[in-house]
């Protein structure tokens, strides 16, 4: 993971350098053949989705793990000991409106490169070969060199921008409500220049996966 360090507060939280994989989540689903039902967080315990399918064409092992639901996400990411990227410092993600930044995220502040508050994650302006972006399918994840942040620490991280939209932990501590709605950030492979930037998001609920959006995890610095 990226250890990154937040100007003014100084304090600090890890993040998946890449979006979760094909291959990496087929561990998960072999490990825990026993999920649903899940035993937290609220939205999870009262319905249950689809389960994700295992992937079995070891040729997209590298393709970023899409079309999965949220408690499946938060789910995978407790398996390994992280979360779904939050509020830095602990505590839940807010819902962010269209273009809307929040540097109290975890997600966010990486995106946009910290306090340089940069558009993409690559920096500005729009480049369209940076990132999978207005292209036809995900591609592998780290396989865009460009698509990454513009300086330590934040150049270790790729794919924020493009490849699959991403989720973050929103729902985590919401009590039952079926009409939770989450979101996924980023932009995704087919995403044009408003869609590709760190504020762009499209939200939807908790039950449903669509296969341009996938995740990554967080997890705090332990002193």
């Amino acid at each position: 993971m990226v250890e990154i360090t937040v100007v003014n507060d100084g304090g600090r939280y890890c993040i998946d350098p890449f979006e979760v994989t094909r291959g990496e989540l087929n561990a998960f689903l072999q490990s825990a053949a026993s999920l649903p039902p899940f035993a937290s967080p609220p939205v999870c315990t009262s319905q249950v989705g689809s389960r994700p399918v295992q992937e079995t064409t070891p040729a997209a092992f590298s393709l970023p793990a899409a079309s999965i639901e949220w408690c499946y996400a938060h789910a995978y990411c407790a398996w390994q000991g992280k979360h779904l990227c939050g509020k830095i410092g602990g505590g839940e993600s807010v819902l962010r409106a269209w273009q809307q930044v929040d540097l109290r995220n975890q997600w966010d502040y990486a995106c946009v490169n910290g306090a340089l508050g940069s558009q993409y994650t690559y920096g500005q302006p729009y480049d369209v070969g940076a990132c999978n972006a207005e292209g036809a399918a995900a591609g592998p994840v780290g396989s865009y060199p460009g698509c990454h942040g513009v300086a330590p620490p934040f150049a270790g991280v790729f794919d924020l921008s493009g490849n699959v939209a991403e989720l973050d932990d929103m729902a985590s501590e919401e009590a039952l409500n079926p009409n939770l709605e989450i979101g996924a950030h980023g932009g995704a492979w087919a995403s044009g220049a408003s869609a590709s930037t760190c504020g762009s998001y499209f939200g939807f609920g908790a039950h449903v996966g669509f296969d341009n959006v996938g995740f990554r995890c967080c997890a705090e610095v332990t002193p």
